[in-house]
């Protein structure tokens, strides 16, 4: 279940794979279940690689007031620039991280293998978003879904369904045949997943 460095270039170069050649297309559009178009959503992952490379960089013990990465204006083969450059950085913070390195997060104070694991969840279901808003389907990877499941969602397990459907379902994207779809309130478990004391944090 632990994630690191490599796991973020993988999936960084996975969804930049997927996304460029879908630069010339309308990134107006809307993603269907989410109130942000295609380019908020872009916007949004730049910012999360942004976000957990401050916080784990510096070892915050607040929230940080962390620079917008992505100005007003930029188009889509500019912003993809930036998030090649935003999750680059993150992974060599994770890389150089020793193993008791901590920084806040909100759903808890966070290892670099629980900021490579958020890293990876924010950059898939969030080009799994885009894909869907553009009309191009984005193939999750299973195995990457297998191990990102456990370590941000033990308090869900077991689930019985696919790793991409139970990463889906995770983040409240899908419902399952024996799971309603989850609403807004979720959360992940991003602390040393040997802390996890077999609650819910978000019951």
């Amino acid at each position: 279940m632990t994630l690191g460095a490599a796991d973020v270039e993988s999936t960084r170069d996975l969804v930049l794979g997927f996304l460029t050649p879908l630069s010339g297309r309308d990134w107006t559009a809307p993603v269907p279940d989410l109130e942000w178009d295609c380019d908020q959503t872009l916007r949004h992952m730049i910012s999360a690689q942004a976000w957990y490379a401050a916080h784990l960089a510096t070892r915050a013990t607040r929230r940080l007031s962390v620079l917008n990465a992505a100005a007003p204006g930029l188009g889509v083969d500019a912003l993809l620039d930036i998030l090649r450059a935003q999750a680059s950085i993150l992974a060599d913070v994770v890389r150089s991280a020793p193993p008791d390195a901590r920084g806040l997060h909100a759903s808890g104070i966070t290892d670099p293998s629980g900021y490579a694991a958020m890293s990876c969840d924010e950059l898939l279901v969030h080009t799994w978003d885009v894909g869907r808003g553009l009309g191009e389907p984005f193939a999750l990877p299973e195995e990457l879904c297998s191990r990102l499941v456990p370590r941000l969602f033990p308090m869900w397990l077991p689930i019985n369904a696919a790793p991409r459907e139970a990463f889906l379902w995770c983040n409240g994207r899908i419902a399952l045949p024996d799971r309603p779809r989850l609403d807004g309130d979720w959360g992940w478990w991003s602390s040393p997943i040997e802390e996890w004391d077999g609650t819910d944090p978000d019951a």
